[in-house]
């Protein structure tokens, strides 16, 4: 266990979290390599739904004639909505059910409410970068020290938005909802 993970493993933020919450269940699937049998289930699970969600984000964005504009990203939501829902079933692995079509316009519900709570967030904001790898390839982890020790970790970053003077926002999207992420899990 402590050749593998240590000092110079690079964690995923995911793996970090799994150790946190549960030391034993972490060793039974990352170090054993041990799943749980999943039953079959028809429609989106939560990896896929998240995975849908950040691909409409980065394409609305991306898509937008001004991306710092509300209603250029309110334009180009539908023609990256369609495109991105049209592919989702074969890129994700899912069955449409016969809610597929409800499920499709919640999704852009729920990006259109995300759009228009993140244009009302203030400080002059440019999206810069979308997908942003750390610790990954050739890009390096991010080191966390804490008294003394530390780790390294690895990830994407969903989104880093700039100011003309070089402020940085890092936009992390969740799907959980504001309730799903306590102070703890944020630490």
């Amino acid at each position: 266990f402590t050749h593998r993970f240590g000092p110079d493993h690079t964690w995923s933020a995911s793996r970090l979290e799994a150790y946190r919450d549960c030391p034993f269940r972490f060793f039974v699937a990352h170090v054993l390599g041990l799943e749980p049998r999943e039953e079959p289930q028809a429609g989106l699970d939560a990896r896929q739904l998240g995975s849908i969600y950040h691909r409409l984000l980065e394409a609305t964005y991306k898509a937008a004639a001004d991306p710092t504009d509300l209603e250029s990203l309110l334009a180009a939501l539908g023609e990256a909505a369609e495109r991105v829902l049209d592919e989702a079933p074969e890129r994700e692995g899912f069955r449409e059910t016969a809610w597929w079509a409800q499920t499709r316009e919640e999704i852009v519900q729920n990006v259109r409410r995300s759009l228009e709570a993140l244009a009302g967030l203030e400080g002059g904001f440019t999206p810069h970068a979308y997908e942003l790898p750390f610790g990954l390839g050739e890009a390096r982890p991010l080191v966390v020290e804490v008294a003394g020790d530390g780790f390294r970790l690895r990830g994407v970053i969903d989104r880093v938005d700039r100011t003309p003077d070089g402020t940085v926002r890092v936009i992390d999207y969740k799907t959980a909802g504001p309730d799903g992420y306590k102070p703890k899990s944020l630490e």
